[in-house]
């Protein structure tokens, strides 16, 4: 069975996280502090392609990023 692959997008902000030595967890608070609503798991998920953010989760998991 293969693992389906995180949308493009999905990837760069994975990419970015891991570049800049920030942990899942630190990526997922900053991501809840800004209005995230979704759990640490699922936030997870999309970054190992277990479905995609919204747009609204995927504008707020940028700016954590970006914050970060």
């Amino acid at each position: 069975m293969t693992v389906p692959e995180p949308p493009a997008d999905v990837l760069r902000l994975e990419e970015l996280r891991k570049q800049m030595g920030v942990s899942p967890r630190e990526t997922w608070v900053a991501y809840f502090s800004l209005g995230g609503d979704c759990e640490e798991g699922v936030v997870s998920g999309w970054f190992a392609g277990n479905g995609a953010p919204s747009d609204r989760d995927y504008n707020l998991l940028a700016q954590a990023v970006n914050d970060l």
